[in-house]
């Protein structure tokens, strides 16, 4: 049955899930809410999974690539994917051990589909005819001095993968309250 909810407050009985999966969407959460919530609807030894796909930007060809959108914007392609949100992870007490994984993948891409690539960029969508024009051309002149014919390029990305087991102690930990009681301030 489909569920709509938000991450920071799921309506979803404790120790429901074996696993939580997240791709690419971590750091649109508050990190703190969503990682409890995560805790308490994961069984004990249950895992939380997260995952984000970002462009390599090692490859030569691929840095060139960079090189001729940042003329137009200098902040084009930056390749700030949210990756940095999973420090919170890291930090968390419900989660206190993460592994990580990468892996590469290649995605074939001929001279349209590079193109294409290009195109859809904000940057260029913003550009006048002319420069987008001559960014294009540049981009098809790249494609033809970096692949090796009939051979696509291909395009690298890593994808970074963390998991973590919880670690309920801290949701069932008893409350030490001072002998002389609780105040509650308004």
């Amino acid at each position: 049955m489909p569920l709509v909810a938000a991450p920071e407050s799921l309506p979803l009985a404790p120790c429901a899930f074996e696993r939580v999966l997240v791709a690419q969407s971590f750091h649109l959460y508050a990190p703190g809410l969503a990682l409890s919530e995560f805790a308490r609807v994961l069984r004990p030894g249950g895992r939380l999974c997260i995952s984000y796909t970002v462009r390599d930007d090692s490859v030569p060809w691929v840095k060139r690539l960079v090189a001729l959108v940042r003329q137009f914007d200098p902040a084009a392609m930056r390749g700030d994917y949210g990756s940095d949100s999973l420090q919170a992870l890291t930090d968390s007490v419900y989660f206190p051990h993460v592994e990580t994984r990468s892996f590469r993948r290649w995605v074939p891409v001929d001279r349209p589909g590079l193109l294409s690539l290009a195109e859809r960029s904000p940057v260029v969508k913003a550009l006048d005819e002319g420069a987008r024009q001559q960014l294009l051309d540049d981009v098809s002149a790249l494609y033809e001095n970096a692949a090796r014919s009939p051979e696509p390029l291909l395009l690298p990305y890593r994808v970074l993968c963390w998991r973590a087991e919880v670690d309920h102690t801290e949701l069932t930990a008893p409350l030490d309250l001072p002998d002389d009681g609780l105040q509650i301030r308004l």
